[in-house]
Protein backbone atom coordinates (compact mmCIF):
# COMPACT_ATOMS: atom_id res chain seq x y z
CA UNK A 1 0.00 0.00 0.00
CA UNK A 2 2.87 2.36 0.68
CA UNK A 3 4.07 1.78 -2.88
CA UNK A 4 0.69 2.92 -4.22
CA UNK A 5 0.82 6.14 -2.18
CA UNK A 6 4.41 6.72 -3.23
CA UNK A 7 3.55 6.27 -6.91
CA UNK A 8 0.53 8.58 -6.70
CA UNK A 9 2.61 11.20 -4.86
CA UNK A 10 5.35 10.94 -7.50
CA UNK A 11 2.99 11.54 -10.41
CA UNK A 12 1.20 14.39 -8.63
CA UNK A 13 4.51 16.09 -7.86
CA UNK A 14 6.01 15.64 -11.31
CA UNK A 15 2.81 16.91 -12.92
CA UNK A 16 2.95 20.09 -10.87
CA UNK A 17 6.65 20.58 -11.59
CA UNK A 18 6.12 20.06 -15.31
CA UNK A 19 3.40 22.70 -15.38
CA UNK A 20 5.54 25.21 -13.48
CA UNK A 21 8.66 24.51 -15.55
CA UNK A 22 6.90 25.09 -18.85
CA UNK A 23 4.54 27.76 -17.60
CA UNK A 24 2.00 25.90 -19.69
CA UNK A 25 -1.72 25.62 -19.74
CA UNK A 26 -3.62 23.56 -17.20
CA UNK A 27 -5.40 21.55 -19.90
CA UNK A 28 -2.13 20.33 -21.42
CA UNK A 29 -1.08 18.48 -18.26
CA UNK A 30 -4.33 17.76 -16.42
CA UNK A 31 -7.96 16.82 -16.87
CA UNK A 32 -10.64 19.08 -15.39
CA UNK A 33 -11.44 16.40 -12.78
CA UNK A 34 -10.55 15.54 -9.22
CA UNK A 35 -9.43 12.23 -7.79
CA UNK A 36 -10.07 11.41 -4.16
CA UNK A 37 -7.79 8.93 -2.42
CA UNK A 38 -9.20 7.50 0.80
CA UNK A 39 -6.67 5.98 3.16
CA UNK A 40 -6.20 5.12 6.81
CA UNK A 41 -3.06 6.26 8.58
CA UNK A 42 -2.36 4.24 11.69
CA UNK A 43 0.50 3.35 13.97
CA UNK A 44 2.15 3.92 17.30
CA UNK A 45 5.48 5.28 18.55
CA UNK A 46 7.35 2.43 16.83
CA UNK A 47 5.47 1.56 13.63
CA UNK A 48 3.50 3.51 11.08
CA UNK A 49 1.45 2.33 8.11
CA UNK A 50 -1.04 3.47 5.51
CA UNK A 51 -3.93 1.41 4.18
CA UNK A 52 -5.53 2.34 0.88
CA UNK A 53 -9.31 2.28 1.23
CA UNK A 54 -10.31 3.47 -2.23
CA UNK A 55 -9.80 5.79 -5.17
CA UNK A 56 -12.74 7.75 -6.56
CA UNK A 57 -13.39 10.08 -9.48
CA UNK A 58 -14.83 13.02 -7.56
CA UNK A 59 -16.24 15.07 -10.44
CA UNK A 60 -15.07 18.30 -12.00
CA UNK A 61 -12.30 20.44 -10.52
CA UNK A 62 -13.76 23.43 -8.74
CA UNK A 63 -10.60 25.48 -8.26
CA UNK A 64 -8.48 27.71 -10.44
CA UNK A 65 -7.16 26.10 -13.59
CA UNK A 66 -4.18 28.39 -14.16
CA UNK A 67 -1.64 30.59 -12.36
Amino acid sequence: MQKVLLIVSFFATTGCLAQNAEGGEFSIHFFNKTMRIDYIHHGNSVNESFTLVGIKNDGEWGGKSNG
